[in-house]
């Protein structure tokens, strides 16, 4: 990661920190969710094709776990766990193609 990418998602989890206290709030996903959309748009910008779009995928599962979460809905937290599932088997899908290339 650039310095400027690495700054911004830092700052970003650490107000996801600093929101913590004071939980629950309105919109409380956001501080949540956006360090998770700056790694998938550096994944995008810098992966290559086959494990672009598997990692964005897994991010992208990632988010929506995060935001099932946090968000106040009945079995919220089986979807959550499902999407990080989803989000660990694409990680590992993506992880086992680039071992077979290499």
């Amino acid at each position: 990661m650039n310095v400027r990418t690495t700054i911004v998602f830092s700052s970003l989890a650490l107000i996801y920190l600093a929101t913590l206290p004071l939980t629950p709030y309105v919109a409380q996903f956001l501080p949540k969710a956006l360090p998770i959309v700056v790694l998938a748009v550096f994944a995008y910008t810098k992966l290559s094709a086959m494990p672009r779009y598997m990692v964005l995928t897994a991010l992208l599962f990632s988010l929506a776990g995060d935001v099932s979460l946090a968000l106040p809905f009945a079995d919220s937290f089986i979807t959550g766990l499902a999407c990080f599932f989803v989000a660990h088997l694409t990680y590992a899908m993506c992880f086992a193609l680039l071992h077979r290339r290499l």
